[in-house]
């Protein structure tokens, strides 16, 4: 019996010793979870920097539209002006040419009767 008590303080002093040491030490995390900690957080990173990109691109291309769309609206409210004085200067061209049209006959028609009398041949 005196055995089995002193085995069992052997056991019991032993097992106080390792409760000591694990209280003690400090906890290790195991190695693939520190890898694996490492490419989360590179992934996150890409991704971040993704996100970042995207949003530049997609700010790039508002700006582009907002100048597209501005100056669109631009034009069309100055179109009525524009198509006015160019029909305005349409209407002089075709009243010069109608101009010319008839001083074109009228020679044309004074130059029958040179050449019909002989005053010019």
């Amino acid at each position: 019996m005196k055995e089995k008590i002193t085995s069992l303080e052997t056991e019991v002093a032993l097992l106080r010793k390792d409760v000591k040491t694990l209280y003690r030490r400090e906890p290790e995390l195991p190695k693939w979870l520190k890898n694996s900690a490492i490419g989360m957080l590179a992934g996150m990173f890409l991704q971040i920097m993704t996100m970042v990109w995207w949003a530049a691109t997609m700010d790039a291309d508002l700006g582009a539209m907002k100048e597209e769309v501005r100056l669109n609206t631009e034009f069309r409210m100055d179109f009525p002006k524009l198509h006015q004085e160019v029909m305005v200067e349409l209407a002089k061209i075709e009243t010069r040419d109608n101009a010319l049209h008839e001083k074109l006959s009228d020679i044309k028609s004074k130059l029958k009767y040179v050449g019909k009398n002989g005053q010019n041949n």
